[in-house]
């Protein structure tokens, strides 16, 4: 949970699947401790933009940046 005092990120997300028309939500099981990896497409979940900045969708879009207002679909994707 990202906080003043708490230094991790907390929400993570797969760009492959926010790249799908229709399918832009962040899933409940991206939530879970144990998954590491997208359970679709089997590439290491983020947490983060590709700018460093932590994902807060309360601010602005869902899937866009709240720092660089860049889409978080368009995020690198790290292999597993």
């Amino acid at each position: 949970i990202y906080h003043r005092v708490r230094t991790g990120f907390g929400l993570r997300y797969c760009p492959l699947c926010l790249s799908v028309p229709g399918m832009r939500y962040f899933r409940l099981e991206w939530r879970l401790v144990a998954v590491s990896t997208c359970p679709q497409h089997g590439i290491m979940l983020r947490d983060d933009c590709d700018c460093g900045a932590p994902v807060i969708p309360g601010r602005g879009a869902m899937t866009i940046c709240h720092v660089c207002e860049q889409s978080l679909a368009g995020a690198r994707a790290h292999q597993a």
